[in-house]
């Protein structure tokens, strides 16, 4: 318990429903769907034999809520986020340095859709100044990803990355709901924002087996610092309004 009448148990279980009521992204059928306010999805160690209980203890795997088995995990005890928590949301706080959580997939050469919501803390010294949000990458060649870094006063730069082709806009600073659309092989791909999108278009091609993590992006140097409050992938190319569903949900915990 924190402060009277206060359960993150009950805060799960409000937050499970978001902002649009009783919207289940179970649904759409993502391919990946990871949510740190529920509780039972997190676990202290990679194996997942003990449980996180409340903030302030380190999230070693957070599992799938999708049903396709893609569990993030982390096997490093020095490399495992944190969950934190503030009264009305819950997140895993990325230290930026080498907090990540990570699980294999393959998704081929299908187009791609990443949501996640994102408060970033960060420092912009990754390459480039990108910090990696979520991403699907295969070694440090090719990746397709959500990220983030610095704009000045008051404001950050959202982007996409596929390969080393970037699609980026500048929004206010503060939390925020991230969607980036990816084709297949090759092609266009865009990152939203809101109201705010940017395009562009790449001729990279994934290799396999390829790798779906959060708090990366193209390379090992690209981690995120802020906090993450849950995020969902499909191998394919959500269309607009399914997607606006899944933003408006998640806005719901992304939001205090």
């Amino acid at each position: 318990m924190t402060g009277a009448g206060f359960s993150y148990g009950a805060l799960a279980l409000r937050q499970r429903h978001g902002a649009a009521g009783n919207f289940d992204p179970s649904a759409l059928l993502p391919a990946a769907w990871y949510d740190p306010s529920d509780l039972s999805t997190l676990f202290q160690d990679s194996a997942g034999l003990v449980p996180v209980t409340a903030p302030g203890q380190p999230v070693g795997q957070m599992r799938d809520l999708s049903g396709s088995g893609h569990h993030l995990v982390q096997a490093t005890a020095s490399a495992r986020p944190v969950l934190q928590g503030d009264g009305q949301r819950l997140w895993l706080e990325l230290d930026g340095v080498n907090d990540t959580l990570s699980c294999a997939v393959a998704p081929g050469d299908t187009p791609l859709t990443l949501i996640a919501g994102w408060e970033w803390q960060g420092d912009g010294a990754g390459s480039l100044g990108y910090e990696g949000i979520m991403a699907v990458y295969s070694g440090n060649s090719y990746s397709r990803a959500l990220h983030c870094g610095p704009a000045g006063p008051g404001a950050q730069i959202v982007g996409a990355l596929s390969g080393s082709t970037v699609a980026q806009a500048t929004v206010p600073a503060g939390a925020l709901v991230l969607r980036g659309r990816f084709a297949g092989v090759s092609g266009a791909f865009s990152i939203h924002a809101g109201e705010t999108h940017a395009g562009a278009s790449s001729t990279s091609a994934p290799a396999l087996p390829a790798t779906l993590a959060i708090g990366r992006g193209r390379n090992y140097s690209e981690r995120a610092m802020g906090r993450f409050f849950g995020g969902l992938a499909w191998f394919s190319d959500l269309a607009a309004p399914e997607a606006l569903a899944v933003e408006g949900w998640l806005a719901g915990r992304t939001r205090a």
